[in-house]
């Protein structure tokens, strides 16, 4: 039986997705305005992974009200500094 798409299709398409999702355009465009004061705690996130995406990531976490960076993780030394000192 032929499948309609393979491995290669399925990891192309969802790389591609994955890449507008995380990006400045795509994360804003996710983000709606808050009506309301939140109720209840902020959510705490940890990243790991501080590359060109995991700043990104920290960042859109930053502007985000309801939202606290608690953990940073890498392996690479300038990298953890510059994103904790960010």
């Amino acid at each position: 039986m032929e499948l309609p798409f393979d491995r290669r299709d399925f990891l192309k398409t969802a790389a591609g997705t994955l890449a507008l999702l995380l990006s400045r355009q795509g994360l804003a465009s996710a983000q709606a305005p808050a009506a309301a004061p939140l109720a209840g705690p902020p959510v705490r996130f940890g990243v790991v992974g501080l590359g060109t995406w995991g700043r990104e990531i920290v960042d859109a976490l930053g502007r985000t009200e309801s939202a606290q960076v608690t953990y940073l993780c890498d392996i690479y030394d300038p990298l953890l500094k510059r994103a904790a000192s960010g």
